[in-house]
């Protein structure tokens, strides 16, 4: 959400604190790669301060070889997205900034420093307009609308993990999906108006390990046959946010066996504080 302002304040300088300290816990924990799950922005047309703070944090993990990996939210455009992929690929840079129906434009391998190979299978934010246009949806219920939206995202989902298998079982598996699970509990200040909620059961059970994104507190999906969980947002995005502890997830995965997922609280966070009287 980086362009995001409180009371027309800008925020950089948080976002910027923030991301210093998410960078030295990165390399403090020699991570094999860093993982983004949209909401790269606040706004689909960010403000210039917000697009150089996104390449100098980019640059960053660069020069400590670290590789990020980034899917478009829906408060992303993918077009924005996509002018940062020609130097974000020299950098180590991985953006996956819309849906295709070729898989193989989804699915990212990552080099682990133990020699181990993981497939990464990305959904970025699945409009709904992607799975019915306008004059399609003509005449549809509401509930029609949603079931046709809940049953594609499943497909997508099962259809990565079921690729990921087929191209290396023997690799690291994981997803990363901005996608509102139901069951979930928001954090405030979440866009609700034009997304759909999708059921635990369409997250797949394979897979190692699910990130998902757009509710900004963290907390995991028990209802998921696999671990999956919300790393939240970096920091406090509204007042409705402000007994949030802000933190990452650092997941540790091998092939074949159980992913140890840990929870790592933010110190740079400002809080949001609210006086009265």
């Amino acid at each position: 959400h980086v362009g995001r302002t409180i009371r027309n304040r800008p925020r950089d300088e948080e976002h910027r604190a923030v991301f210093a300290e998410i960078l030295e816990l990165a390399q403090d924990e020699q991570v094999d790669a860093v993982l983004v799950t949209g909401d790269i922005f606040h706004d689909r047309r960010p403000p210039l301060s917000a697009q150089e703070l996104v390449s100098e944090t980019l640059a960053r993990f660069a020069e400590r070889r670290i590789p990020v990996l980034m899917i478009a939210g829906n408060h992303d455009d993918p077009a924005v997205l996509d002018t940062l992929k020609p130097l974000a690929a020299l950098a180590g840079v991985h953006i996956v900034s819309a849906v295709s129906e070729n898989l193989a434009d989804l699915i990212i391998p990552i080099a682990g420093q133990n020699g181990e190979r993981a497939l990464i299978g990305c959904l970025p934010y699945l409009h709904p307009h992607q799975v019915l246009s306008v004059a399609d949806g003509a005449g549809l219920s509401a509930e029609v609308r949603l079931k046709a939206y809940q049953a594609k995202t499943a497909v997508y989902l099962r259809a990565l993990e079921e690729t990921i298998i087929r191209q290396d079982p023997q690799a690291v598996s994981l997803l990363l999906s901005h996608v509102d699970i139901l069951g979930r509990e928001y954090g405030g200040g979440e866009w609700r108006s034009n997304v759909y909620s999708v059921p635990p059961a369409a997250i797949p059970a394979l897979v190692q390990y699910v990130a998902l994104g757009h509710i900004h507190k963290p907390q995991p999906i028990h209802e998921a046959r696999t671990k999956a969980r919300y790393a939240g947002s970096p920091i406090q995005m509204d007042f409705g946010e402000r007994n949030h502890h802000k933190s990452v997830t650092l997941v540790e995965v091998r092939a074949g066996e159980p992913a140890r997922v840990q929870e790592i609280l933010l110190n740079a966070v400002r809080p949001l504080l609210r006086h009265t009287g």
